[in-house]
């Protein structure tokens, strides 16, 4: 059972923005605040009826992605529960440039909820769920992507929202601006995108 603080028996959203204006990285803690809920039938549903139901923009998520290990070295899988490292804590990416942290977990909340209370959902909840957006967690200065989830997960999202085709555009000074807002330093960027390069295209 969960705690009646801020937001009683809620699964809590925390959002914050990253340093790429418009990219935002949620997370949900259960009720008592010490573990990841579980969002799995979300996750499911989202890659199965994304292009069908449109969901991109009724539940303000892009995609889903593992959190990082906070202020660690290594590029290290944050677990879902203290203590147990064999299942990963789910982040919620969302790129939506006009809205704001707020705006996005107050969005993936409500989606949530809504969710967990279709009739098709009860073989997965015994009853609705309810979500709540707890706080704006992001800093003072927004930090890169690859604070908050994997490095690995980050690659994709440079892929996907960004044309980087030719190790020559790594040296162009634009891309070295994206590389530090999405890993945090231009060394590891380049680092793990010349593994990538050409994305997707025959050697």
């Amino acid at each position: 059972m969960g705690s009646r603080d801020q937001g009683g028996y809620s699964n809590k959203v925390d959002t914050a923005e990253t340093a790429i204006p418009g990219l935002f990285v949620s997370w949900i803690y259960r009720p008592d605040g010490k573990k990841a809920t579980y969002i799995k039938p979300m996750k499911e549903f989202f890659y199965d009826r994304n292009e069908e139901d449109g969901l991109v923009e009724k539940w303000k998520v892009s995609g889903f992605a593992y959190r990082r290990v906070l202020n660690g070295d290594d590029d290290e899988m944050l677990p879902g529960s203290p203590g147990e490292g064999n299942w990963g804590f789910d982040a919620i990416v969302t790129v939506s440039v006009g809205d704001t942290a707020t705006s996005v977990g107050k969005g993936i909340a409500k989606a949530f909820t809504d969710f967990t209370g279709e009739p098709s959902q009860r073989k997965n909840f015994n009853s609705q769920q309810k979500f709540i957006f707890r706080r704006d967690v992001t800093e003072s200065v927004p930090a890169p992507l690859n604070k908050y989830i994997l490095t690995k997960n980050a690659v994709d999202y440079i892929k996907n929202m960004f044309a980087i085709n030719d190790l020559e555009d790594l040296d162009k000074k634009d891309t070295i601006v994206l590389l530090e807002n999405f890993f945090g330093s231009e060394d590891t960027g380049r680092r793990v995108l010349e593994y990538e390069i050409p994305f997707g295209k025959d050697d």
